[in-house]
Parts: C-alpha cells; sequence; structure tokens
C-alpha cells in the first residue's frame, strides 16, 4: 500500500469483497419473499407463529457467543498482518473449545426449557403441546451450530475468503427455506421443519469448517487450548458482546415504547421500520471487508489506512444519499401503493425521518470498526453505554410531544448523535486521518444536509411528480461532488473497454 497502483488494487479488492457480501446477504432475502408466504400456507398461523418465535430465539441466543467470532476475526488478521501465523492453530482451537462449551451451555438450557416454553409462555393449542416440544427440542440442536458458524466465517474473512464464504453461505442459507418446503408435502409437522431448517446449518458449519481447517493445518493436532489467548478472546469479545447488545437495543427499542400509545400506532412505525433498517445491508457487507482490512493496517504502521478509510466514507456516503434522494420524496406514495392511503397520512412522515436516521446509522459503522480494529473495542462499548440514557430520554420525549412522528425524529437524532461522536473519538485513533477531513467534511455536510433540507419539502399527495428531478440532479451531485477521482475510477473500471481513451 506504498503506492498509488497499490492503494487502486486495495480499494478494488474492498469493492469487490463488498459486493460479494450483498451478494451473499440479499439472496436469501429473495428467497424468503416466495418462501415464507409458502411456509405459512402449508404450516398454518399458529404453526409459523411457532417458527418465527423459533427462528428469533435462535438468532437472539447467537448474540451472546461472547462476541468470540469478531475477536478471532481480530487476533488472526493480526497475527498474520505481524508474521506470527505460528500461533492461529492454537488461536483457533482455543476459540472452538470455548464456542462448543457456551453452545452446550446455550443448547441444554434451551432444551431443558422446552416443557416451560410449551405450556406457560407460548400457550399454544393443546393438540400442539407435543409437536410445540419437540420443535424447541430440535431447535436447541441448532443452538451449537448458529454459534460455531460465525466463528468459522469470522475466521475465513481475516483470511479474506469473502467470495468462498458466501458461495457456501448463498445455497446454505437459501436451503435454510427451501428445505421446509420440500418436506412439507411428506409431514407438515413443526419437529419436521426444524430439522430440515437444521440440516442446512449443520452443512454450512461443515463446509465451513473444511475450509478453515485447511487454511490453518495443524489445529487438530493435539491439545491446544491456551489459557493466555482464551483471556484474550473473552477480554476482546466481552466488550464486542457489551455493544452487539445495546445497539440493536437502540435500533429497535423505540418499537416498545410505543406501545403505550396502543397496537395501531406500533403498526404504523414498525412498517417503515422494518423496510428502512433493511438499508443496513449495505454498511455490514461493507465493515466486514474492512475489519480485517483495518486490523491489517493498524499492525503495520496505518500505511495506506486514512486513504481506505476515507475511500470507503465516500462511496457509502454516494450509496447512502442516493437511497435517501428516492426513499424521502417518493417513500409515501411507495407505502400507499402498498399498503393503503392510511399508511401514508400515518407512516409516510415516519418513513422520511427513519431515512435521514438510517444514513447517518449507516456512516456510523466506519469509525466504529474502525476503533475496534485497532484493538480498543471499549471505546465503543462504553460510548454505548453513555448513549442509552441519552437515547431513553429522547424517545420518551419524542414519544409524549409528537406521537409516532415525535418518537421517529427522536430516534433520528439519536443515529445523527452516535454518528457525531464516533466520528470524534475515531479520528484521534488513526494518525493521519485528520488531512483527509478537510475534503472530507465539505462532501458530509453537502449530502447529509441535501437529505435534510428534502425533509422541509411536505408530502403532496398522490403521485409526486415534481418530485422526479431529485434522484436525477442526486445523480451529478454524488457522481461530481461527493465522489473523489478514486471512486470514479473504481466505478468505470468494469466498463473501461467500452470508454473510448484519449488521444
Amino acid at each position: 500500500m506504498s503506492s498509488d497502483k497499490t492503494h487502486e488494487e486495495k480499494h478494488q479488492e474492498v469493492a469487490g469483497h463488498t459486493l460479494w457480501n450483498l451478494f451473499g446477504m440479499i439472496a436469501p432475502l429473495v428467497v424468503a419473499l416466495f418462501a415464507i408466504p409458502l411456509l405459512l400456507k402449508h404450516l398454518g398461523e399458529e404453526r409459523f407463529g411457532v417458527l418465527g418465535i423459533l427462528g428469533l430465539l435462535i438468532g437472539y441466543l447467537s448474540v451472546f457467543d461472547l462476541g468470540i467470532g469478531h475477536a478471532q476475526a481480530y487476533l488472526i488478521a493480526d497475527a498474520r498482518a505481524r508474521g506470527n501465523e505460528n500461533m492461529l492453530p492454537d488461536l483457533f482451537q482455543t476459540s472452538l473449545w470455548v464456542i462448543a462449551l457456551l453452545g452446550l451451555v446455550l443448547g441444554g438450557g434451551l432444551a431443558l426449557s422446552a416443557d416451560y416454553l410449551t405450556h406457560s409462555y407460548l400457550e399454544v393449542p393443546a393438540e400442539l403441546n407435543e409437536e410445540v416440544r419437540l420443535a424447541i427440542l430440535c431447535a436447541a440442536g441448532a443452538i451449537p451450530f448458529a454459534i460455531l458458524a460465525p466463528c468459522l466465517i469470522a475466521t475465513l474473512e481475516a483470511h479474506r475468503e469473502f467470495r468462498l464464504v458466501n458461495l457456501i453461505r448463498i445455497p446454505t442459507s437459501t436451503s435454510y427455506l427451501l428445505a421446509p418446503l420440500i418436506v412439507l408435502p411428506f409431514s407438515p409437522t413443526l419437529p419436521a421443519v426444524v430439522l430440515a431448517m437444521i440440516a442446512g446449518r449443520i452443512l454450512e458449519c461443515l463446509a465451513f469448517a473444511v475450509f478453515c481447517l485447511r487454511r490453518i493445518p495443524g489445529t487438530l493436532s493435539g491439545f491446544r487450548f491456551q489459557g493466555r489467548l482464551c483471556k484474550r478472546l473473552l477480554s476482546f469479545g466481552g466488550w464486542m458482546t457489551v455493544t452487539n447488545i445495546l445497539l440493536p437495543l437502540m435500533i429497535h427499542g423505540d418499537r416498545f415504547i410505543l406501545g403505550t400509545l396502543g397496537l395501531a400506532m406500533v403498526t404504523f412505525y414498525i412498517t417503515p421500520a422494518e423496510l428502512i433498517v433493511r438499508l443496513l445491508v449495505l454498511p455490514r457487507a461493507l465493515v466486514s471487508v474492512l475489519f480485517p482490512n483495518f486490523t491489517e493496517g493498524f499492525a503495520k504502521g496505518h500505511a495506506g489506512l486514512p486513504e481506505l478509510t476515507a475511500h470507503s466514507i465516500r462511496l457509502l456516503l454516494g450509496a447512502m444519499v442516493m437511497a435517501g434522494s428516492l426513499l424521502i420524496p417518493f417513500g409515501p406514495w411507495g407505502l400507499e401503493v402498498w399498503l393503503g392511503e392510511e399508511f401514508r397520512l400515518v407512516s409516510g412522515t415516519v418513513l422520511r425521518w427513519l431515512t435521514l436516521g438510517i444514513v447517518f446509522l449507516s456512516l456510523a459503522y466506519i469509525p466504529r470498526f474502525l476503533i475496534q480494529s485497532a484493538g480498543k473495542p471499549w471505546i465503543t462499548a462504553l460510548l454505548c453505554i453513555v448513549e442509552v440514557p441519552i437515547y431513553l430520554t429522547l424517545a420518551f420525549t419524542g414519544v409524549n410531544l409528537g406521537g409516532v412522528i415525535g418518537i421517529a425524529i427522536a430516534w433520528c437524532i439519536r443515529c445523527g448523535y452516535h454518528m457525531v461522536t464516533l466520528y470524534a473519538v475515531a479520528t484521534p485513533q488513526l494518525p493521519g486521518f485528520n488531512a483527509q477531513w478537510k475534503t472530507l467534511f465539505p462532501r458530509l455536510f453537502c449530502g447529509l444536509g441535501m437529505l435534510a433540507g428534502l425533509l422541509a419539502i411536505p408530502d403532496p399527495g398522490g403521485f409526486p411528480w415534481n418530485r422526479l428531478l431529485i434522484p436525477l440532479a442526486a445523480v451529478p451531485l454524488v457522481w461530481f461532488g461527493l465522489f473523489a477521482k478514486e471512486e470514479r475510477t473504481l466505478l468505470l473500471t468494469p466498463f473501461a473497454k467500452w470508454i473510448p481513451s484519449k488521444a
């Protein structure tokens, strides 16, 4: 990364890996659009509801992986950058022991609570009691694999095997939804469906494990558990766990606070909120690629790291501004077409404010992962702890003053605060990054200011023909104003053979 050519190659690599991640994240969502209605039709509302709760439960329990996956990705990338690859077999086996023990504890806990969940918590019909109990026991068997998979993925991502990860993840994650559809004609019961879904999890873990062992030979040669490595994993991962628990609570907690206004208001809020949160797929795809690159950059004396960070911010800013220039003017009309006029009247303004908030939140991903890749996850955890009372104050004030729209504005303000504080704290962590702010700040001010200005334009009702110029005007603004020459060159590279060169 010492020359311009090296910088360009690095940027192209990051962009290519990000596209693979995007494809891997979006493909299952597309399959879900077709699979979920069929599952609902064949299982019925009660069985499908239980299946949804089990899916959420598995996902929630997997958050309590003590941050081992992120910690492992950091330690592996750092060791490789410093030439300490001889420690990788010990590190990998140590993390596997920790994850195995944790998976058994959480899975065993879910299995032991199967009777309570069936008879006391879920309140299912008597004829489904045994079926639901068996389904919970089957789901308990999936917990170790649900926790192991992110650990294995992190290992491969630390080796920058993003293409390989997604070539495995796409078919296995889609099978998670398709396999139950194959089973349903033969056995339309919850245990059969859950077992079919678990089969995809197991195959995914086996595939990831095979390639991890190829990348880290010697892992299985004897007992390699190291207490000092376990301490480093738990220390780094523990702080990551704090962040990973508090951030989702602040992203989704407002809908629980809205419950004081009644379930109807929750519906008018949660519908646009669920749509907007899907935009986080873009920053998540990017930062999972940046994390090992950032870690390597810090290990090698920050060479090229300020440039890579600024480049990533400009790309993400341009993408989110384009998304915002479509959603803020046309989002309310889209809600009316999809769900009816009442949703436009109530949820339209909510959608517009949440759009600006999600842009703030997306841009905050880069400084958060930059701080963590510097080996300081406690900083982001402490910032989240400080932010929780600020978030709660804003949320309750918003809901009391403005109801569903008030809490959307409060959420947007909280996301803006989150972004600003993370950039303020991250900048000193990266020597040389201050110089990048001379060009970054005007771009951020221009892009975010444009989106904030769009909120001042009232929704006219009907199709907003007079707003078609907004996304059209945003294209040259993003291309010439927000992007630098590096981003324009990167995006034109695939089309270079069709672009005539200057004589």
